[in-house]
């Protein structure tokens, strides 16, 4: 397992859910950490220069697993299923120059909240129909530019469908896109699942990257979720990919990132005391 987390440009809005804003900054002060890696959360494709990130990425030994575009709609007001067909293009050519931007940097690319948003009359038949219409195309291009997809379940308070992650990996299996994947976010599975290490375990083959965050949207270790069971349940099912913080960067960024990887770098260490002792016990030593 591998960790990241979510930074942005310096002037991005509290709802990207970023850590750190500016770019390099967040980059030396995730790799300070100890962090693996960082997500970037984009608004455009356009908004930094590729070659530019690479550099970063390179002096600070990270790398770039993937972007967010949750800032599409929180700032940008464009989303996949919007009934007004010019927002709907807007925000598809938005996506693509996204996946260009991917395709340059070797990163994944996460649809979230750029699906669309709780709207006052719910889920409708055009609701789907217009996101199966934009996701097409956001498909064809994925196979083009070699770029893969993470489909991100939204809790129902932000979005009215998709909200967990049985729901969106049907979504994956209608489509014929080998570039299509799950990413499940535990702050959202919390809301809406039954019971998370089920979920987890059941939807296994679709799920390609995770967010982490607590009950709360602080660090792990500061809210309710039950990360010994979650981390347990990903060793199970053999994930070993990437797991990135989203979450408030409260009370401080600093302290927030520092609690996260201090703690799950605790708890991985504990599991692997526990299933050493487990194996030695049984092998009579």
């Amino acid at each position: 397992m591998k960790t990241a987390v979510v930074i942005a440009p310096h002037y991005a809005k509290r709802s990207a859910f970023s850590v750190y804003r500016g770019l390099e900054e967040g980059m030396r002060r995730a790799a300070a950490l100890g962090y693996q890696g960082v997500e970037l959360a984009l608004a455009d494709g356009e908004e930094t220069d590729p070659h530019q990130i690479k550099s970063l990425l390179k002096t600070y030994h990270l790398e770039l697993p993937a972007i967010s575009t949750g800032r599409l709609l929180a700032e940008r007001k464009l989303y996949l299923s919007a009934p007004d067909a010019a927002v709907r293009e807007k925000a598809v050519a938005e996506f693509l120059k996204i996946m260009d931007f991917a395709s340059e940097t070797g990163s994944m690319v996460n649809i979230g909240r750029a699906r669309g948003f709780m709207r006052e009359d719910g889920l409708t038949p055009d609701t789907l129909a217009f996101f199966t219409d934009s996701m097409k195309r956001i498909e064809q291009a994925a196979q083009q530019k070699e770029v893969d997809i993470l489909l991100e379940p939204v809790n129902r308070y932000e979005c009215c469908y998709m909200n967990r992650l049985e729901e969106a990996a049907a979504f994956i299996d209608n489509t014929a896109c080998k570039r299509l994947f799950l990413m499940p976010d535990v702050f959202h599975m919390n809301i809406e699942e039954r019971n998370l290490e089920e979920a987890f375990i059941q939807q296994q083959r679709h799920i390609k990257y995770i967010h982490f965050a607590d009950s709360n949207r602080l660090a792990p270790g500061w809210g309710h979720l039950d990360f010994p069971a979650i981390l347990k349940t990903l060793e199970q099912i053999g994930y070993s990919g990437w797991v990135t913080i989203e979450i408030f960067p409260e009370p401080t960024a600093d302290k927030a990132a520092a609690q996260a990887i201090r703690y799950l770098e605790r708890l991985c260490a504990r599991i692997g005391e526990e299933e050493y002792r487990a194996v030695n016990s049984t092998a009579g030593l």
